[in-house]
């Protein structure tokens, strides 16, 4: 389901089969995997995968639990974020260290009703939301676009599915 080469590491997540995330050297030789099950470190729905290349770490983020698991390249456990109130099925960083998350169910009205607005993409820093961008009603949840983030020359580009324009993420905006 998806493939990351970072220095001498393959990391493949395989969410139907394995329902893991293995490392294997560049020859092909299998090093390691995540370990399934709902202990510490333990994941149990693996959707996407992030290497943050400036710390040398591997975030995961699981379906069910709701969680960033953070590992060492080596799938050592670090740490777990709880992020129950989003869903994240993209996200990407910048040079400065800015988080964009892409998800279909962020509601920063907790206390409104959730179908007058929901938004596509915001701005993580320590497991806190800095900034909502691109308001959308809730009746459009629908529409996904897969891997709509791009690091590219350590800047942040983005693509929205309801109007396919391509955005550029600058000082949190």
């Amino acid at each position: 389901d998806q493939l990351e080469i970072y220095k001498d590491r393959i990391y493949i997540l395989d969410r139907l089969n394995a329902t893991s995330v293995m490392v294997f050297d560049t020859s092909g030789h299998f090093i390691t995997k995540t370990k399934l099950g709902d202990g510490p470190g333990e994941i149990l729905c693996p959707w996407f995968l992030y290497i943050n290349k400036k710390e040398d770490r591997v975030y995961i983020w699981d379906e069910v639990l709701r969680k960033f698991y953070i590992y060492d390249l080596n799938l050592n456990f670090l740490l777990s974020t709880d992020t129950r109130k989003y869903g994240m099925y993209d996200y990407g960083e910048s040079k400065e260290g800015t988080i964009l998350c892409y998800s279909q169910h962020y509601n920063p009205f907790k206390d409104e009703d959730f179908s007058q607005k929901s938004y596509n993409f915001f701005i993580l820093n320590n497991d806190s939301i800095i900034n909502s961008i691109l308001p959308h009603n809730f009746e459009f949840h629908a529409l996904v676009i897969n891997n709509p983030i791009s690091d590219h020359s350590d800047e942040l580009f983005f693509c929205n599915p309801l109007d396919y324009n391509i955005y550029h993420i600058e000082d949190n905006r």
